[in-house]
């Protein structure tokens, strides 16, 4: 299982290409003035992308994205649990409404 650490680099990463690929100007900035989202934020999304790209996908692949959005779930949850119960039940909440229904 990959740590959270890794899906948010790789997150940050996917994000930076995409600017750059779309001509986004602040891709090539110094990033001066740019929002840092946190880690939690990231890995939220992720989860959220994974889902809409599964309700896309058939067979294999869906399975695959659906368990990769899962094992992120879980590893989200049990990092806030312990020190920030009121985020994870916000974020539980939250991922129910736009996935689980």
């Amino acid at each position: 299982m990959r740590s959270i650490f890794e899906v948010m680099a790789e997150a940050k990463i996917r994000d930076w290409q995409r600017r750059v690929a779309s001509g986004d100007p602040s891709a090539t900035s110094s990033g001066e003035g740019t929002k840092v989202e946190s880690w939690e934020t990231q890995v939220f999304k992720e989860i959220i992308d994974l889902h809409a790209a599964a309700r896309d996908a058939e067979g294999e692949e869906r399975a695959r994205l659906l368990s990769k959005a899962r094992d992120l779930r879980i590893q989200l949850m049990t990092a806030l649990e312990k020190d920030r119960p009121l985020l994870a039940r916000t974020l539980a909440e939250k991922l129910w409404r736009e996935v689980d229904r």
